[in-house]
């Protein structure tokens, strides 16, 4: 009877030990299909904001960050200022060089700007040619930020040569400071800037 006892109690164990092993591996397949389905949102969250030619954020980013920064801006009664890059005869260098040379002198000039002001504010590709910075905390430093951009910018030595007299890529700047109120938009310092 004992022996008896004890097969049920050693078959009752195993079936335990496969019950628990059995949910230990669902609960395992279910954590790493979550962690998968959650690192495949976050990407396609990242690909939806940046820019897949530059790497910077993209126009929908640029239009999100102004819309907080000003939003943030109107509460703490704070500035916002706005840097527009755009690169000179850009399509007549597409048309000197061919657009796979264009979009080589767009991810230089991104990581240009990176380089030179993403510590100052947020960069992004605006469109096309057209990039933008935007400050909230460095304000102050607008004109600084954009002449480290454009001497940098010329100090790479990208040859443009229909672009006369030149000779190399360079770009334009425009840049504004406001402090937002009830009367005045986003829209309203980005024509300012441009």
């Amino acid at each position: 009877m004992s022996t008896e006892r004890s097969k049920q109690a050693s078959a009752s164990a195993k079936w335990v030990i496969v019950i628990v092993v059995s949910v230990s591996v669902l609960l395992l397949m279910i954590f790493l299909q979550t962690f998968r389905l959650e690192r495949s949102q976050q990407a396609l969250i990242h690909r939806s904001l940046h820019d897949a030619l530059t790497a910077v954020p993209n126009r929908r980013a640029f239009d999100e960050h102004l819309e907080a920064s000003f939003t943030a801006a109107r509460e703490q009664q704070t500035d916002v200022g706005l840097i527009l890059i755009d690169v000179d005869e850009f399509k007549l260098y597409n048309d000197t060089y061919g657009h796979l040379k264009g979009d080589w002198c767009l991810q230089k000039v991104a990581a240009t700007l990176k380089k030179q002001a993403s510590e100052f504010g947020h960069v992004s590709r605006y469109g096309g040619e057209e990039f933008a910075v935007i400050l909230t905390e460095h304000v102050e430093q607008i004109t600084h930020v954009a002449e480290r951009i454009r001497s940098e910018i010329l100090r790479m030595k990208i040859e443009h040569e229909a672009y006369e007299p030149l000779c190399q890529l360079s770009v334009s700047i425009g840049l504004a400071v406001v402090r937002p109120s009830t009367t005045l938009t986003e829209g309203d310092l980005i024509v300012l800037a441009d």
